[in-house]
């Protein structure tokens, strides 16, 4: 079929409510009306013969054919984007989207200058929208692979080939136990791997061997998904576990956490940034990551 200027715009509305998880998402995102993003989905499907997505008291799900629909109009807009950005460079100004990807819970880690690097960047003359999705490691590596991230900022333990690895900086990451836990009275000079495998460990599962690698033997009693997960349970009093010296701190701050720092114990661990390998990439991703590294000084 060929597509026409508002087959264009109910295609990026179809996009947005598949990325917000639905209607009421996309509208927010996009700043329209409820039934404005349900016409263009409804004239959308009519121009393509079938559904795409189930909407209802059930919630939001694409259907077999939406699914496949999204994946080929990723490589539409990606290719629309591309080219506005090229024609923005040929007029001399920074145009277009920059897609970029982020580890949860950098912002209070003063040793990642993200703020910073956007703050340089946008003293730029230019016209670009950020896109910034913040995932575990392993959703943004899919995200680069398959195009929809021109850039991503995080603690990858993996290495693909068609993917380029730089390292940028390390973040400390301790054993920290609640003021519940039994552990949080124990004089320091007592603190030991053996000690800690005593107790009720957590871990990210992205994380499960570089956080367990000084523990031979541990096995953890609780696996979750990500760092925000980690604090809850070990809050409770009924875990200890790894956190990122900087996230944990308002909670040490307050007494309601404790560090159980051993030479053995603790883990410094290197962000990296990742970029997809032969991929051509536009000024706007290039003088990003330019900001990026002078701020970084690396």
């Amino acid at each position: 079929m060929r597509f026409s200027d508002m087959d264009l715009k109910s295609i990026r509305v179809f996009r947005s409510v598949v990325e917000n998880h639905g209607f009421a998402g996309a509208q927010i995102a996009l700043n329209v009306s409820q039934p404005s993003v349900s016409a263009h989905i409804k004239a959308l499907e009519e121009r393509l013969g079938f559904t795409l997505c189930q909407r209802g008291k059930a919630g939001f799900q694409l259907t077999e054919k939406g699914e496949r629909v999204y994946e080929n109009i990723k490589t539409l807009l990606h290719a629309v984007e591309h080219c506005e950005t090229a024609i923005g460079e040929l007029r001399h100004r920074l145009t277009g989207v920059l897609r970029l990807g982020l580890a949860a819970n950098t912002i209070t880690d003063r040793n990642f200058s993200i703020r910073e690097a956007m703050e340089r960047f946008n003293r730029r003359n230019h016209d670009v929208s950020p896109n910034i999705l913040i995932g575990t490691p392993d959703l943004l590596e899919k995200e680069l692979l398959n195009g929809s991230l021109h850039l991503a900022v995080g603690n990858f333990t993996s290495s693909f080939d068609a993917l380029h690895y730089r390292k940028l900086y390390d973040e400390k990451n301790t054993v920290y136990c609640s003021a519940y836990s039994p552990l949080f009275t124990v004089d320091e000079a007592e603190i030991s791997p053996q000690k800690i495998q005593n107790a009720n460990f957590v871990t990210r599962a992205y994380m499960n061997q570089i956080e367990l690698s000084h523990l031979p033997g541990m096995r953890p009693c609780a696996v979750v998904s990500n760092m925000e997960a980690q604090a809850i349970l070990i809050l409770s009093g009924n875990y200890i576990g790894y956190l990122a010296d900087h996230y944990a701190a308002p909670w040490v701050e307050k007494g309601e956490l404790r560090p159980l720092s051993h030479p053995g114990l603790d883990r410094s661990i290197p962000f990296q940034l990742v970029t997809r390998k032969g991929m051509l990439r536009s000024q706007v991703v290039e003088v990003f990551i330019e900001d990026l590294c002078a701020v970084m000084d690396v």
